[in-house]
């Protein structure tokens, strides 16, 4: 954080270093409220799901700067940039403008930003820094930068199964790799998927061992959206885990309810060591 406020500071005195150059006997204009208005008109095409609106708010030779990608650069490019944001499931945007000042037809704002899913679940919170040009009487986005706030999830890679127990009735009925299961299975997550497949021997017998879904972690309450699966009657459904990680090793205890409590009787617990 500390990195991207003096990231954050130097951007924009940068920005107001070359925009602002020309006009240094001016002094900076307050337009924050102007600027929100412009940004309520982008949340509108945005929610709407109407790329082209959004592009055509950005200048003929604006750009996008986006983490993990090459510079999108023109109006076709970004208009093509947020269809595919819609189509990844990104339903809702929230911007809220901090402060914004110009100085003639240039102007720099700072502001935070808010992702949602269909479903109003919130996937990504973050700042941003925009230089806007006004074209025409109306302010356009230029220059738009942002970050993300949300810190990379613990559990995020891929991982291998070293342990496994089924507690019924107190009992242990099925472990490995002491026990009467002999397994094989690595799981991997990304940032909001999760997918694991393997193998596991039981009574002379190998089956394989597969699914997938999406995830959602809050703390150490961990929920698994199951999309497909090896067992169909878990499709569609479900799973609330405790999820802790320690060094190199995961540990997920399941099911538990809302807090994270388990019947100590009835549960199961697996281990997993990180690969990469």
């Amino acid at each position: 954080m500390k990195n991207f406020k003096n990231l954050l500071s130097f951007l924009t005195l940068l920005a107001f270093s070359f925009v602002f150059l020309p006009a240094c006997n001016q002094s900076p204009t307050d337009i924050t409220e102007q600027i929100q208005t412009a940004n309520n008109a982008f949340m509108e095409a945005f929610n709407s799901g109407d790329a082209h609106e959004l592009a055509i708010k950005y200048t003929a030779d604006g750009q996008l700067f986006p983490s993990n990608s090459d510079v999108i650069k023109g109006q076709e490019n970004i208009e093509v940039f947020w269809n595919g944001a819609k189509e990844m499931g990104v339903a809702k945007a929230e911007l809220e403008t901090t402060k914004a000042e110009a100085v003639g037809a240039m102007a720099v704002e700072t502001g935070h930003y808010k992702l949602y899913a269909q479903n109003d679940q919130m996937i990504d919170h973050g700042k941003y820094v925009v230089s806007w040009m006004k074209v025409d009487g109306k302010w356009k986005l230029h220059n738009d930068i942002w970050n993300t706030s949300v810190p990379e999830s613990p559990i995020k890679g891929a991982w291998n199964l070293v342990e496994i127990k089924n507690i019924n009735d107190g009992a242990v009925t099925n472990s490995f790799p002491n026990g009467n299961v002999q397994m094989q299975q690595v799981k991997i997550w990304t940032d909001g998927h999760f997918s694991f497949t393997g193998t596991y021997a039981m009574n002379n017998e190998t089956s394989n061992n597969y699914g997938e879904g999406t995830y959602s972690l809050n703390g150490n309450i961990y929920t698994e959206n199951i999309d497909y699966h090896v067992s169909e009657p878990l499709i569609g459904t479900s799973i609330k885990m405790h999820i802790e990680v320690k060094g190199n090793t995961l540990t997920q205890i399941y099911p538990v309810d809302d807090s994270g409590n388990y019947d100590e009787n009835n549960y199961s617990i697996e281990k997993y060591v990180k690969l990469d």
